[in-house]
């Protein structure tokens, strides 16, 4: 049986530590309106914000991310 989207999807997973368009460490876990969650490294964040952002509920900072991160926005 699956868990509600609630439990599974509303917080980053911890073991999404990689950028899914490059590999390197991921720093942004984008959760998507239609359910999935991405993570990538802030240079792929900010590439694909503008396109990320109309899809997503969330864009936030991974737990655990040692420096503050740019605004993506710019």
């Amino acid at each position: 049986m699956f868990g509600s989207a609630d439990s599974d999807i509303a917080e980053p997973s911890h073991h999404v530590r990689r950028c899914d368009a490059c590999a390197t460490p991921a720093r942004v876990f984008v959760l998507l309106t239609s359910g999935g969650g991405m993570a990538f490294c802030e240079q792929h964040a900010r590439r694909y914000y503008d396109t990320l952002r109309p899809r997503a509920v969330v864009i936030e900072p991974l737990p655990g991310v040692d420096r503050p991160m740019r605004t993506l926005s710019t």
